[in-house]
């Protein structure tokens, strides 16, 4: 394709995103569409972001711009082109990509350097798009709900890496077998991760908890422990920490799959320790009672799904990580799971905090705040009013790594 068609592409979207505004459907879109549709081949899916793109940007602040730069849609003419004619101007992101770029086969990272690394190169926190400075909260105080991301992860990291050093995308398929590195299973958070975290514990320890609630996922549970662990009332245990499986990230990458054996034993037991109850993982209560390695398996809101995974785990005598490997193998770069499952999970998870606050009678929401602790994937669609006919959240809010942000329940 020529960069004159592909800027054609992105002038008819400019047009496309200023007719759809505030409320856009899908049928709204193809109309909009009509003439350079098929011609095109413009996705709907493209078209819904681009929309959801222009709407987040109306609300916004001037303040706020940066922010909506880091997490706002890529411009594929830039990633393909290394250029746009909008430049600095261009409501897309370009990520920073290095002059001397090198092939996405040249690419190469020390897992254990990373793991290791103990101090803050400002340098390349800016090549990496990444802020350690507390990140701007969006909070209310008559909200009782506070939602929050976990914060820079190992996976993150070495996503971003890629980006900048090779100018691809991390779900490009040429990062494939970057995907598919069993050591980034449950990736737990990066140094920059923790002190995201620790740089947001001046707002968390003024937050009255009552409970929180966290994915079951690593990078979740740190984010937890070190957003908290200065708080006076988890020093004095008056903040129920409880593990709830619904929260988990979309099944869509490598650091989305649960860990299972000793190294899942070791985690949860060390999390135990800090006060972290994982009753809700295998607590009959709940729901069967689970097995703990399969945690994640229990709560794919899809019967076919579900099947197919353990199907394939004794067909080809592999175990659950094995599995969910293959299969992000077989539909990379689109996930495992989809939205309409995250969605169906999410109204579950809802329901569920609910009735936890009706039978604890949680009615000051200035002093009985509820935490979730989760993923980009499923706070975008805990935010949504819904899911489009092409399978894409509508409306859904992108959080930043240890982004705070207020809502009602």
């Amino acid at each position: 394709m020529s960069e004159q068609l592909v800027q054609q592409q992105y002038e008819t979207g400019e047009i496309v995103m200023k007719k759809i505004k505030k409320n856009p459907s899908v049928q709204q879109m193809k109309t909009a569409l009509s003439d350079s549709y098929e011609q095109r081949e413009y996705k709907i899916e493209n078209i819904i972001q681009t929309s959801e793109t222009y709407q987040y940007e109306q609300k916004i602040q001037t303040k706020d711009k940066r922010n909506f730069k880091i997490y706002a849609q890529l411009c594929n003419i830039f990633l393909q082109y290394g250029h746009c004619k909008f430049g600095k101007s261009c409501k897309f992101r370009h990520i920073p990509i290095r002059k001397d770029k090198i092939p996405v086969e040249n690419f190469n990272y020390n897992l254990n350097e990373i793991k290791l690394c103990n101090k803050i190169d400002e340098k390349e926190l800016i090549n990496l798009e990444y802020s350690i400075k507390p990140q701007q909260s969006k909070l209310n105080e008559n909200d009782n709900l506070i939602l929050i991301r976990h914060g820079i992860s190992v996976y993150n990291y070495v996503g971003n890496k890629f980006s900048y050093e090779t100018g691809k995308i991390f779900k490009d398929i040429s990062a494939l077998q970057y995907q598919l590195d069993p050591k980034l299973i449950d990736s737990p958070l990066h140094f920059y991760g923790v002190q995201q975290c620790i740089n947001q514990q001046k707002i968390i320890n003024k937050i009255k908890f009552h409970t929180i609630f966290v994915s079951p996922q690593l990078r979740a549970l740190q984010t937890c422990y070190h957003l908290i662990k200065e708080h006076q009332d988890y020093k004095d245990k008056k903040i129920k920490i409880f593990v709830l499986p619904l929260l988990t990230e979309i099944l869509s990458k490598v650091q989305d799959i649960a860990s299972i054996g000793e190294e899942r034993e070791k985690n949860f037991e060390e999390f135990e320790k800090l006060g972290f109850d994982f009753k809700y993982l295998v607590d009959e209560s709940y729901g069967n009672k689970r097995d703990p390695n399969l945690w994640q398996l229990y709560d794919i809101k899809n019967l076919k799904l579900r099947e197919k995974i353990k199907n394939q785990m004794i067909q080809n005598n592999k175990n659950y990580n094995e599995t969910c490997l293959a299969l992000i193998k077989e539909n990379f770069p689109k996930s495992v799971e989809t939205y309409e499952m995250v969605y169906e999970r999410k109204l579950e998870a809802k329901q569920f905090i609910k009735n936890y606050i009706k039978k604890n009678k949680l009615h000051n929401k200035k002093e009985q705040k509820i935490c979730i602790i989760s993923h980009h994937g499923f706070l975008k669609t805990w935010t949504s009013s819904g899911i489009s006919q092409s399978g894409y959240v509508i409306h859904g809010n992108s959080f930043g790594n240890c982004q705070l942000v207020s809502d009602k329940l």
